[in-house]
This record gives C-alpha cells, structure tokens and sequence, in this order.
C-alpha cells in the first residue's frame, strides 16, 4: 500500500490554503468536511453501420463521491464499506487543510496524495467581520481548479489526465466556486470555516479506462469538530 504522508494541495486567498503536512504536532481541533461529488463523464462511445446509415454514440457514465471511494479503496489496498466518507480534515485555528481522509469506521485511510487544488486569483468578497474575534463570515466568489490522479502535483497544470498507475478514475476540472464563510464555536473557542460550493467542467478518465469530457457540481460542506 502506497504512505500517504504530503500533502500536495495549495490554494491561495481567503479560501482553503493547502499545504505540506506537519509532523507529529500538539493536540489539534479539526473540522471534518464531507467531499460531496456529482460528476458526469462523457465519453466516445461506438460508432456502427445500419445499412446506409452511421450512427455514433456519446457514453454518459455518472461518477459520484461513493464511485471515488471505490477507486481509492482499490488504489489503498482498502475494501472500504458502504458507510465510507471521504472527508476534509481542516485545522479549525488557521483554516488550512491538515489531510484528506477515506473514514471508514475506525479505518482512517490518508488519501492526500491523490489531491491537489487551487483557487484563481481573483476572490470577490462579501463578508462581515467581528472585530472582537477576527473572524468574518459571508460568502465569497472565485475559481477553484481540483486534480484527482496518482501523485497530484503541488503546482497545477490543465493538460489532459491520463489513466493512473493505480487509480483507475481520474479527472482535472475547475469551475466557479462559492465560499461559504462560516463562524464555529468549539470549547468557548470561535474558528472561521469554509464551506464550498463549486460548478465544474474539464477532462478525465473513468474507470473503463476511456477519455472524457467532465461536468458537474463539488461541495466540501461540514462543522463535525474532531480533536487529535
């Protein structure tokens, strides 16, 4: 089974900010985010001869977080249940990602390898802040680009993905996000959170192994506090 130990995600602005994974560290409050996918894959599909007429087809596979799990449980040497969460793991006190996770019942599975993402430069903000906590809350608007592959890079590019060497369902797509900014209180403490909500479109390739056009919709929604 592959270690999964750097994180190779980066996204700049108010939104979520990856970066490398810290070494063993004090007790930290996490937020645990659900990645939720509805994902489209079209594909070139056969084209066949009927007498004097040619017809071709376009395959439409639907692709969504349970289908992500599946391949990343076959990736992982996981057989990962029915139940099973891909899931964000957020530092509540700086916002930055600490790790993304397959959450299995007791099986926790580090998947960050397989991730990379970035926001645009542009961020249009609509917020208000608490000048007594530091913490704004409202909604922001940007482009996110997220990368599924084997080895993600840290730097993203937008060629066409290609099949993986152990991940059999890949894609590279962005779109317009909408940046939730949520104010949550653990413990007497208030953190500031990000909820996203984002429309994509781009290129991957599914589990049959064929090469698509993607669109759909990513949301990374949740305010589960985890302590470790």
């Amino acid at each position: 089974m592959k270690t999964k130990n750097l994180l190779k995600l980066a996204m700049v602005s108010a939104a979520v900010l990856f970066a490398g994974l810290a070494g063993a560290s004090a007790v930290t409050t996490n937020v645990v985010q659900n990645i939720n996918l509805q994902l489209t894959f079209y594909e070139q599909g056969p084209t066949n001869q009927t007498g004097n007429r040619v017809v071709t087809k376009v395959n439409q596979v639907r692709v969504t977080t349970k289908d992500l799990i599946a391949a990343l449980g076959t990736a992982t040497s996981n057989n990962f249940s029915s139940s099973a969460q891909l899931v964000y793991l957020r530092d509540a006190t700086s916002n930055i990602l600490t790790g993304v996770v397959v959450r299995d019942g007791t099986n926790i599975v580090d998947v960050s390898d397989y991730f990379a993402e970035t926001n645009g430069a542009l961020l249009i903000h609509g917020s208000t802040e608490n000048l007594m906590t530091g913490i704004s809350t409202g909604v922001s608007y940007g482009t996110m680009h997220l990368v599924v592959t084997n080895n993600a890079p840290g730097i993203l590019h937008l060629p066409i993905v290609t099949p993986a060497d152990n991940l059999n369902l890949t894609f590279n797509v962005r779109g317009f996000v909408t940046i939730t900014h949520v104010a949550l209180t653990v413990n007497k403490r208030t953190f500031g959170i990000d909820d996203i909500s984002a429309d994509v479109e781009g290129r991957g390739v599914d589990t049959n192994g064929q090469p698509a056009l993607v669109s759909g919709t990513i949301s990374i929604v949740g305010h589960e506090t985890l302590v470790r």
